[in-house]
């Protein structure tokens, strides 16, 4: 029987999360369990309809009040400063950090000092589980193989998880980085604000135009980001500043 092919909106959590402009982790929600790749995350449609009809909103609303004709070049701009802004990687807290140091090894050494016991129970689950309570029958089908592959995954995953709180307790993790999500979008706004626009970002009108500008465009993309603005605005005309015209 052929597999059946999956969607374009499901995926793994494995993967990255964002493949459209607008999606983040609250669009996604765990789907049904495949055998192969582990849960799959399914896109919320109807959510993601919304979201795009509040994108066209905004785009009607831009091209009005800051009087832009290119509405190709303008949704191609915003689209790409909304990937960037959400493209965040997951970050290990220092919390969760300290605990994995503190009970990877615990639990290490218990796999390790009961390696035998639990393969008995696995053993003995499976048999009961595939043959039923037919102790003779499931002793002449034992597969001593299976049983070594499985002793070897226990202490493989003891050894990692000694490997992995080694490397964590090592690591000191920099102080608090920039918000460079933020600053990328801003960057490759101001430059089409003056590329393609042709607005100047240092002298009225187009600086408080550009200000108001990213006002509305971070409405839509996150407004808790619009107390940041001011601050990282300087920081986007300085960056601007050093790159060739």
């Amino acid at each position: 029987m052929s597999r059946k092919r999956q969607p374009t909106d499901v995926r793994t959590a494995a993967n990255k999360w964002q493949t459209h402009p607008f999606a983040t982790r609250e669009d996604w929600r765990p789907g049904e369990k495949d055998a192969i790749t582990g849960t799959l995350m399914v896109l919320d449609k109807n959510r993601l309809r919304v979201r795009e009809a509040d994108f066209e909103r905004l785009l009607d609303l831009l091209m009005k009040d800051f009087k832009i004709d290119d509405r190709a070049t303008l949704k191609s701009h915003v689209e790409v400063a909304t990937r960037i802004y959400n493209h965040n990687p997951d970050k290990l807290s220092d919390r969760d950090r300290k605990r994995l140091v503190q009970f990877a090894p615990k639990v290490a050494g218990l796999l390790r000092k009961n390696a035998i016991p639990i393969e008995n129970i696995i053993t003995a689950f499976d048999q009961q589980h595939v043959r039923g309570f037919e102790p003779e029958f499931c002793k002449s089908i034992y597969d001593q193989g299976e049983a070594d592959a499985f002793m070897t995954r226990i202490w493989q995953a003891s050894h990692t998880l000694l490997e992995l709180a080694d490397v964590l307790s090592r690591h000191h993790p920099p102080g608090r980085p920039p918000d460079a999500g933020l600053h990328g979008a801003m960057t490759l706004l101001g430059e089409y604000w003056e590329r393609e626009l042709g607005r100047n970002l240092k002298s009225d009108p187009w600086k408080r135009g550009f200000a108001s500008f990213l006002r509305v465009v971070f409405e839509f993309i996150d407004p808790i980001a619009i107390d940041k603005l001011p601050s990282a605005a300087k920081r986007c005309v300085r960056a601007l500043d050093k790159t060739p015209r």
